[in-house]
């Protein structure tokens, strides 16, 4: 009995030593990481199907201003991770953002930037993107950022738009382009949506001279199934720049307005005919 409880004793003491070494060389080792310095920055923008909304440059301009010096010139324990990434997801361009240390004792920023889906050019002259989720994104200088242009007697923004009952043209615009963007050929043809005085949505295809007369946003599924059917049967019968302007607002037809006094209309339904 003495045995066993000598042999138990000598196994909890070396088990002891062990995990007290173990602790002991990670508490070196994180002390030695506190210590050592910023060997440098890492920046990994992740990459957005529209451009470049975000910078490497800004983005560690923004450490910088943080931080309050630059960290390749510092410690690992003068960074605040956490600290850090709090910032960085406070630009309006960020969607989420990562700061960590690696083996190599280089800080790491991965930044995942916001989809932006249309820039904005209001009724006051203001100019903004706006993102997949409807929030407001600035137009900061250098944003190398392709996506359809919005512009005319739009409303100024207001967060929260895109759930109000009332259909304002801004809510109509955002509503077009994610419509626009479920579909890989509208998606590629339309490159700017115009609202007039009374509210009318006027689409600008980046092909043909056409100009694409949507009225609202009521309907969609039908005014662009009778425009993609129109594009692939009718357009190779009538032919391109033809007529300036394409009016898709009625029921089941493509009607082709001709702006030129006395001259008549052509209405494309299943069959493009001409109408007086």
């Amino acid at each position: 009995m003495k045995r066993i409880n000598k042999q138990t004793l000598i196994n909890t003491t070396i088990w002891t030593m062990i995990i007290v070494g173990i602790g002991g060389l990670l508490f070196l080792s994180v002390q030695r990481k506190k210590n050592a310095d910023v060997s440098g920055i890492v920046v990994d923008l992740q990459a957005n199907e529209n451009g470049k909304l975000i910078g490497e440059k800004e983005v560690i301009s923004m450490v910088k201003k943080s931080v309050g010096f630059n960290p390749t010139q510092k410690s690992i324990r003068k960074i605040n991770t956490r600290k850090l990434e709090l910032v960085l997801s406070k630009d309006p361009r960020v969607k989420k953002a990562e700061v960590y240390f690696d083996s190599k004792d280089r800080l790491h920023i991965q930044i995942v930037p916001k989809e932006v889906i249309v820039r904005i050019s209001d009724v006051t002259g203001k100019q903004y993107f706006l993102d997949e989720a409807g929030n407001q994104v600035p137009v900061y200088k250098g944003s190398a950022v392709r996506v359809p242009l919005a512009n005319g007697f739009i409303n100024a923004y207001k967060k929260g738009f895109d759930t109000r009952p009332d259909r304002t043209p801004l809510k109509e615009v955002f509503d077009i382009i994610k419509y626009v963007r479920k579909d890989a050929f509208l998606h590629a043809l339309i490159e700017q949506i115009n609202v007039d005085e009374t509210g009318e949505i006027v689409l600008i295809p980046n092909v043909g001279k056409e100009k694409l007369i949507f009225g609202g946003a009521e309907q969609m599924d039908e005014k662009f199934d009778n425009l993609k059917i129109f594009y692939k049967d009718g357009m190779t019968k009538i032919g391109w720049n033809k007529f300036p302007s394409i009016n898709l607002k009625f029921m089941n037809q493509v009607v082709l307005v001709d702006n030129t006094p006395l001259q008549p209309v052509a209405s494309a339904q299943t069959e493009p005919v001409k109408q007086h």
